[in-house]
């Protein structure tokens, strides 16, 4: 996936330093980023400062998501936004499914979330999952 972003240093503190993906190679205004082994997400910058032509959260996409396989990471990385007092948008426990909303430094929408161990995921009485908004602190107390 390839995403233009009006300022490199601002969305890699973003995906980097907060996310905690893994910068990989840099050519020109380009930067790859690694979420794992076989995946990658290049950020292009077609200036190295902010570029006003760049419309704010209009990419051309609606969201995109991470999945985290472990509770404790995406804790680790909730804690990293509440730390950065980063502004998220909506947390929710969709019963099976654990989710963290919050948009990019370009205004792109961006799901973090986490499965519930099958012992612990909750269905509605027609085994349908839900859709509860919780507060941060909870979430994390789900996760932990």
């Amino acid at each position: 996936m390839r995403l233009t972003v009006a300022n490199l240093e601002r969305s890699l503190a973003f995906y980097c330093g907060l996310i905690g993906l893994e910068q990989g190679e840099q050519i020109g205004h380009s930067t790859v980023l690694c979420p794992g082994p076989h995946r990658a997400i290049t950020l292009n910058s077609p200036h190295k400062t902010a570029d006003p032509s760049i419309l704010h959260g209009h990419e051309g996409l609606y969201h995109f998501s991470f999945y985290f396989s472990h509770h404790e990471e995406l804790a680790r990385v909730a804690k990293r936004f509440i730390s950065a007092a980063y502004d998220v948008e909506g947390v929710f426990d969709y019963g099976t499914t654990l989710a963290v909303y919050l948009h990019d430094p370009d205004g792109i929408p961006v799901e973090l979330y986490v499965e519930r161990p099958k012992g612990r995921q909750h269905h509605d009485k027609n085994l349908q999952s839900f859709t509860k908004s919780i507060d941060l602190e909870s979430f994390l107390k789900e996760l932990l």
